[in-house]
Order: C-alpha cells, then structure tokens, then sequence
C-alpha cells in the first residue's frame, strides 16, 4: 500500500511538469457591444483592506462573431477556410494605401504574430497608481498595480505593473506608440515561456535599459464606465520606482530638516546633496540612452522620471527611469506601414529634450533645497520657470542674479554656485551639445 501511493505521487509529480494545453490568441473585437461580463470587463469583489477588481473573460458564447468560438463545433476544414476568407479581406479593407489607419491596424501590423500577447484573465488589477489626461476630461492613460498569474506549476502570481491606454480622439496612436517605442528599447518582447521569470525578476540596476521592462500587452474593455471600445492594456515588470514629483517633499529617515543633535541636521544635508547629484546624473544617463537609441521624447516632466528611492540615505543605490514615452519621435529607419505612427522633427526634438532638462534640473535643485519652494509647492517653482524662460530668456547670469536677493534660495543657489552645476545648466539650455558630451563636464567627473 505504501510503495503504491508513494508510485502514485511520483506520477501526479511528473504530470505537473508536462506544459499546459495550448491557448488559441483571443482577439476582442471594440466594434461587438459587450453585454456584462463579456469580453474582459472589470468585477469589483471585496479584497483584504481594500477594494480590489479582477480582470476576466467571458466565455465562448460572450463573444458573439467571433469565428475562433466556434472551433469546437464546426468542422475545422470549413473553419480553416472562413479564416482564410476573414484574412483576405481584412488585408485588402485594413490599410488602405498599405498603411494602417486605426490603433488596431497598428498593433496587427507590427506585433502580427501576436508574440507579446498575454490574456486579460491572467491578471488582477489591485490599485490604480495614476491617470493622465485634460483636467475635467476622461484620463488618456490608467496605471495599476496587479498580479500576474502565469497558470502553470510551481509559478506563484506576481506583481506586475499595467497601463491602460483609453481610447481618444486627440491621440489615438498613443498607447500602440509607447508599446512600439517599447519594444524598440527593451530589445522585443521576451518568449512566452519566460514571461513569468522576467516578471518575478529583480530589476538589475547595472544592466537593465532605464526604462519599465515590457513584458507585453492585451486589448480589452476599459474600465471606464460607459464605454463601448477596447483599451490597449501594456504590460511591464513591476519595480516599485515612484515618480521624481513626490521626491522634495518625501520624509527622510536621514532626519533631514529634522535632525538637531551631534549633527545629524548636517549629515542629512550632505546625504540630500549627494541624492542631488545622482538623480541628476541618472535623469542625463536616461535621456542619453534615449537619444543614442534614435528616441526622443518630447514630453519631459517630473512625472516621466521615475526613482528607485526617495530616501537620502540610499544615494548610492540611487536608479533612474524614464517613463511617457507615447509622444516619442523615432529618428531611425521605421517599416513603410508604421512611419506614420511617428511624427516630428527627430533632432529638434531632442533639443527640446535637453531644454526641459535643464529646467528640471534647477527645479529639482530649487525644490529640494529652498524652504520657500517646498512650502509653496509647484507655483513658486512654476514662476521661477517663467522668469527664466520668458524675462531673462534662459541668460544663466541674469537668472543668478535674480534669486541671489531672495535668502529662501541661499541654499539651493550655494549649491548651485559650489558644485558647478550652473555650466550643467547652461549647456542644456543651449541645447547646442548632446547629452553625452555634457555628462563629460566637470561636474560629473567630481561627482
């Protein structure tokens, strides 16, 4: 009895080892009306502490013109040649001129072995992280935080990071943009059997590119309510970096601006210099790596950078990433079908690029160091801006001049004047050197 269930055990080990049946791609068409629960709708259920929703898909008889549902039914020669028919037509309805006019026709024409496509059901969404979007208007881009579950032994659900791309009119090559520029960085989208390892991967600081790793993607029914079309779904590792925005008025553990006894105030202003110098060192390197791979982005903020740490302390360990890229320009040689997906002047985008540069630069400078423009927030650094764009026309000096009657910014401006970073500075605004040579300066060399 015993020799029997220990060979028993063996066999139902080595059956969890064989692969699991293969899925046939699904495909959810945004013209079928949905009725609830078809397609890949959202389901609140209660969760532990927090509301939590969950991705599904409906069943076969959910999808209605769907011809793949019907696999089990027909005969598989008559099916074999409905499908033939479908693609035939869709090859002479869908581009045109030979170019595609729809995020869809995109999408099918870049990815058309649908290699980096995952199914809605394999993910629960857990928390919104943000929106993007016209203010009073419906968001263009949702992120969450979900888990993935890969379905297959021994592969425990992971986090993984999602967004969202609303459909819209002002833009509606957005999110198949960013997925394309995506890809182009990351190298492809990695093999199905190894989606659930890179997910559960640690990032690698030294060798990833600075950007959210791409897992892939799926198209599926948005979570707004009311709306009849599909979103593209993008789906990337999940690294718990947070936005450069809420880096100035973070806590520190450091004890900075807290800090009073055997000088600890001046140890965390020291660590708060150091974590300076590496995220401006790490927002060039990011950039740089953009432009080096024919990207630009166009849309720099606080918002796209992203920080693998907000306390000073850490400033070693210090990674950044650049996020948004769904507005890029590509200046290398694009496939005949996908070169209106890009638009925009390659180089003087990258202009742009070092411009806004180095205005973030001082911002971050200005917002981290002067109790004036961390009490006030994002207006007095927004009017600094605009003194220096608009009154001093980006004059460096001028600018100096101007911030040195105001005590609020000594700090940041002793800063500024000590390490440097005024020639940073100034050789973005210029905009007349690229990215990699600047990091030459002395600035980074003593850094």
């Amino acid at each position: 009895s015993l020799f029997f269930c220990s060979f028993h055990l063996v066999i139902l080990m080595e059956l969890a080892r064989l692969p699991g049946p293969a899925r046939r791609p699904r495909v959810w068409q945004a013209s079928i009306q949905r009725s609830p629960g078809a397609g890949t709708g959202i389901q609140s259920r209660p969760g532990q502490g927090f509301a939590t929703t969950t991705c599904h898909a409906g069943g076969p008889g959910d999808r209605p013109g769907d011809p793949r549902d019907d696999a089990g039914r027909d005969d598989i020669d008559e099916l074999a040649r409905r499908l033939s028919r479908e693609a035939a037509g869709m090859g002479q309805n869908q581009y045109g001129a030979g170019r595609p006019s729809t995020w869809q026709d995109v999408l099918g024409t870049f990815d058309a072995s649908r290699l980096g496509e995952f199914y809605p059901e394999e993910f629960e969404l857990l928390q919104e992280q943000g929106r993007l979007g016209s203010e009073g208007g419906d968001p263009v881009l949702i992120a969450y935080a979900s888990r993935y579950y890969s379905g297959m032994p021994f592969e425990d659900p992971v986090l993984a990071s999602l967004r969202e791309f609303v459909p819209n009119k002002q833009d509606p090559l957005l999110g198949v943009r960013e997925l394309i520029v995506l890809s182009h960085l990351c190298g492809g989208f990695p093999p199905r059997d190894t989606r659930w390892k890179v997910a559960s991967a640690y990032p690698d600081f030294s060798r990833d590119p600075p950007v959210m790793k791409l897992l892939g993607y799926f198209v599926a029914g948005t979570t707004l309510s009311g709306s009849p079309e599909n979103s593209l779904w993008i789906v990337q590792q999940w690294d718990g970096y947070a936005p450069l925005e809420g880096y100035s008025v973070a806590q520190q553990t450091s004890g900075f601006g807290l800090g009073r006894l055997f000088g600890a105030e001046q140890r965390a202003l020291n660590d708060r210099l150091c974590m300076i110098r590496a995220i401006i060192k790490g927002m060039l390197e990011a950039v740089a790596f953009l432009h080096d791979a024919s990207i630009a982005h166009g849309a720099l903020s606080k918002a796209v950078f992203r920080l693998s740490t907000f306390d000073d302390k850490d400033w070693t360990r210090m990674a950044v990433k650049v996020d948004g890229l769904g507005v890029a320009t590509y200046g290398g040689q694009m496939p005949a079908p996908l070169t209106p997906v890009f638009s925009g002047d390659f180089q003087q985008r990258c202009r742009m690029d070092r411009q806004r540069l180095g205005l973030l630069i001082l911002e971050l400078v200005v917002s981290s160091l002067s109790t004036e423009a961390r009490t006030e927030g994002t207006t007095e650094v927004t009017r600094l801006e605009r003194v220096l764009t608009d009154v001093f026309s980006n004059d460096v000096e001028k600018f100096r001049l101007y911030i040195s009657e105001e005590s609020a910014y000594t700090p940041a401006l002793a800063f500024l004047d000590s390490s440097g970073l005024w020639t940073v500075i100034e050789l973005l605004l210029g905009a007349n050197q690229r990215i990699d040579q600047i990091l030459q300066a002395e600035y980074f060399q003593s850094s």
